[in-house]
């Protein structure tokens, strides 16, 4: 499970809240031997050349919030998911094996002005994860590809964006709202 913050600001349409690793071709290219030169006996080849060892290495998981961040509107959090060549992620129903891509997305309540003083009404106020009948948060999944190794199953390869409709409370801190964005995949 990956865990993602993001700080949903009061005035900003689109924010990119959490850093994405860059690889670029010159790092890439530094990372690998010139040609003719043969690594010792044993070593252990650079990290950039070698096959991802877990699920974190063979995706990157990013997060935005898209839509006006202001009290009382709807948001959606997009969730894009960068897949290295040769590995895929599950599609919500997975298919014959394999396990659902989920993403969840947690807020704090927000605390009402008067809250808490004399005569005030009700506490904080929340955010609105859309939800399917399940209690679940409603993510949208792009129509997947078909992959027929024996089994077939149902994902996606090399990037895909998940999204979930988010209705912010009418009262928000000026400094922002945080948001925890968790991620699961096989």
């Amino acid at each position: 499970m990956t865990t993602r913050r993001l700080l949903l600001p009061t005035l900003l349409a689109i924010v990119g809240a959490v850093p994405v690793a860059v690889h670029t071709r010159g790092a890439l290219a530094a990372a690998v031997p010139p040609v003719g030169v043969k690594p010792p006996v044993g070593a252990k080849p650079p990290a950039a050349a070698r096959e991802p060892q877990t699920a974190e290495e063979a995706v990157k998981v990013s997060a935005v919030v898209v839509g006006q961040a202001t009290p009382g509107a709807t948001v959606r959090i997009a969730v894009t998911f960068d897949i290295v060549p040769g590995w895929h992620i599950y599609w919500e129903n997975p298919g014959e094996s394999g396990s659902p891509t989920i993403v969840e997305v947690e807020f704090p309540r927000v605390e009402s002005p008067g809250a808490g003083s004399p005569g005030a009404q009700g506490g904080g106020a929340a955010c609105t994860v859309a939800t399917r009948a399940d209690g679940k948060a409603a993510v949208d999944f792009p129509v997947p590809s078909v992959f027929s190794h024996g089994e077939t199953t149902f994902g996606y390869e090399k990037s895909v964006t998940l999204s979930v409709e988010v209705k912010l409370p009418q009262t928000m801190p000026a400094a922002g709202l945080p948001a925890k964005v968790r991620t699961r995949w096989l």
